[in-house]
């Protein structure tokens, strides 16, 4: 953490908490993921389709004013987000924060077609108003792409690089397709990585061995199977959870369904 300390990441993941729910209900979920020992979020700033309104919040406040142009800014739904980003931070949550989840494909799940539309020097100005916006809270790690691989790497890197005009020191890594760690993909000269991640639905502990070889970045399990989705069972979750812990990870995210859409 900021002071040194070893710091074990139990995460949960919570996608669609800044939009599917209000600030109260927000509370209700952050106390009591507090009170299970965890101490990590996973969580989408913008939604594009998961949750019922989306892009809306349940408050009926869009992130953008044109959803074509990510410096459209609305401040009333990012005054919504820094409300519980901040009750999240009084609790110490760590929160991987994704600005613009990209979506599997470059599909309709996430924004990389409006990506495309607003262009970087629009991708940029919204990273520095996030940068700016945020830059108070000592609890956020970005987390760019999400369930991709983008073709088009200077987008995500767009939002990435304004961040950083006007917050040097933050804190950054990236959500990829399954199977592919954030240094598969991207390297420090694109997105300068602080902790890697491991996505995989194949077993963790081969995985994980592989990427505890690479001393120069530390890594944690990012996605694998969430619980009641498919075979990801109670056994399969703790299976998969302790066989990153068992190979060198500095920590692991947990995912349920219903609760990650809320």
């Amino acid at each position: 953490d900021a002071q040194g300390r070893p710091f074990l990441i139990v995460g949960d993941s919570a996608w669609s908490l800044l939009t599917q729910i209000g600030s109260e209900d927000a509370d209700l979920y952050l106390e009591d993921r507090q009170a299970r020992g965890f101490n990590t979020l996973l969580v989408n700033l913008i939604e594009h389709k998961f949750s019922d309104q989306a892009p809306r919040n349940i408050l009926g406040e869009s992130p953008f004013l044109d959803s074509q142009d990510f410096s459209s800014i609305d401040h009333q739904y990012f005054n919504h987000v820094a409300r519980v980003l901040e009750s999240a931070r009084s609790r110490g949550f760590l929160v991987l924060l994704a600005p613009a989840y990209v979506g599997f494909s470059g599909g309709s799940e996430g924004w990389y077609q409006e990506m495309e539309t607003s262009g970087e020097e629009r991708l940029r100005a919204y990273g520095r108003f996030l940068g700016g916006r945020f830059k108070e809270l000592n609890n956020i790690v970005w987390v760019h792409g999400g369930d991709s691989n983008p073709p088009k790497k200077s987008l995500s890197r767009a939002v990435a690089d304004g961040i950083r005009d006007v917050w040097p020191d933050s804190l950054h890594t990236v959500h990829n397709n399954a199977e592919t760690s954030g240094l598969g993909y991207w390297n420090d000269q694109e997105i300068p990585i602080t902790i890697d991640t491991l996505y995989t639905y194949q077993p963790v502990a081969e995985k994980a061995a592989a990427l505890a070889l690479n001393k120069e970045k530390p890594f944690l399990l990012i996605e694998s199977r969430y619980e009641n989705e498919r075979d990801g069972t109670p056994l399969r979750i703790r299976i998969q959870a302790w066989q990153a812990m068992l190979s060198g990870a500095a920590g692991q995210v947990f995912g349920n369904n219903p609760i990650w859409h809320f």
